[in-house]
């Protein structure tokens, strides 16, 4: 069962487990946190209601008013059925696993707050390492170097792992991907890769079928290099997506305390100390707004980035932009790659510092000029050459 499906109070025990995780670090919930909290409410499609109720939880939580974690857990295992109870506790880890992650910056492989509860969640070493491999793979699908074959193998080997533990690879999705996809943006995107991940009855199946007949990622001398990152590029898009919803439902939640600010001023007698813990909300929440949006630039910056080739044919695009009119075109694309020598000759990459709009003004430059199908042409020569000379030898 992916988890959007489950109850309203199944979901608000589930987030308050990574609420107390990000307090229990050190007693204090920041903007990286928050921001991290606020993504998985909206993959996990939190209704209005839970999401106040989360959101009251945070702003309220001390040692004190803390609920303990092991009270929150046997809820969670009471309102799904026991059948489920191995995938939802490594859905679970790894999404503390990420919000951990995500924050610090620094990912030295231990979260205290993971094994401290290890008992409680009733994990094996081998199934909470499951599930900090499926967090380190889901981040590597925003590395510029990891096209859709990549994706592919990685989802390949831990599947493997999965079947090595006697876990369902289905456990580290039902909740989406750490990379800010939802459970369906991850079914869709495995099961174009050749993944057969189908889903049946609410249970989402992955299992390593055709792993070797994706039709879609052709290695046909490289006919296109933009071809192995059409997968990567749609669930960039539906990444980026659940990122913006999220934008949208802070803005709510701001909104709602600017409301209660503005009550608490319009007072007759002004409580400072209210006016203040009300101001420190506003600000938390706008922070962590920033952090989101950061994200979201982020991933536009990726998608982009998919659209342009990371090595350019230099001489092919120069044939196509001399005449006098085309040479701003040609100059404003060389601008964003940068020479370097390698053996058989120099090479042309894609400058990392380039704007997501500059790199949407690269791909639409290089499309209309017909950059593309000129590296086919040149593609399809190659081969043609390559088939004489074997042909001939």
């Amino acid at each position: 069962m992916v988890l959007t499906e489950m109850s309203d109070q199944f979901k608000r025990a589930y987030v308050q487990v990574i609420v107390n995780m990000t307090f229990d670090d050190d007693k204090n919930i920041d903007a990286d946190e928050l921001s991290e909290i606020l993504l998985l409410m909206t993959r996990l499609q939190l209704s209005k209601e839970v999401r106040f109720d989360v959101r009251t939880y945070i702003d309220s939580i001390s040692e004190e008013t803390q609920i303990a974690t092991k009270t929150l857990i046997s809820e969670i295992k009471e309102l799904s059925d026991s059948s489920q109870h191995q995938s939802v506790m490594i859905s679970l880890v790894k999404d503390i696993i990420n919000a951990h992650y995500s924050s610090k910056k620094n990912f030295d492989g231990d979260v205290s707050f993971v094994a401290l509860n290890k008992e409680l969640f009733g994990l094996s070493e081998k199934e909470i390492n499951f599930a900090y491999q499926a967090v380190l793979d889901g981040f590597k699908i925003l590395d510029e170097n990891v096209d859709d074959n990549k994706i592919r193998e990685g989802a390949s080997k831990l599947a493997a792992t999965a079947a090595a533990v006697g876990a369902p690879i289905a456990a580290v999705y039902i909740s989406g991907s750490v990379v800010g996809l939802s459970a369906a943006g991850v079914t869709s995107g495995l099961a174009t890769l050749g993944l057969g991940m189908g889903v049946t009855g609410g249970l989402a199946v992955l299992g390593a079928v055709g792993f070797l007949t994706y039709a879609g990622v052709r290695h046909v001398s490289g006919v296109s290099e933009l071809d192995k990152f059409k997968v990567k590029q749609m669930m960039l898009n539906e990444a980026l997506k659940q990122t913006h919803l999220t934008i949208k439902e802070v803005i709510e939640d701001i909104n709602y305390l600017v409301s209660k600010l503005n009550e608490t001023m319009a007072e007759s007698e002004i409580n400072r100390e209210k006016l203040l813990i009300a101001e420190d909300k506003v600000s938390r929440f706008v922070a962590a707004l920033k952090k989101i949006s950061d994200r979201a630039d982020r991933f536009e910056n990726s998608v982009s980035r998919t659209k342009c080739p990371k090595k350019l044919y230099q001489y092919g695009f120069y044939k196509l932009s001399k005449e006098p009119t085309k040479k701003p075109l040609y100059d404003f694309v060389m601008k964003h790659y940068f020479k370097a020598d390698q053996e058989g000759g120099v090479v042309y990459f894609l400058n990392d510092r380039a704007s997501t709009s500059e790199l949407d003004k690269v791909a639409e430059i290089l499309e209309k000029l017909g950059y593309f199908d000129e590296v086919k042409s040149f593609d399809a020569r190659v081969r043609r050459v390559t088939r004489s000379f074997f042909k001939y030898r």
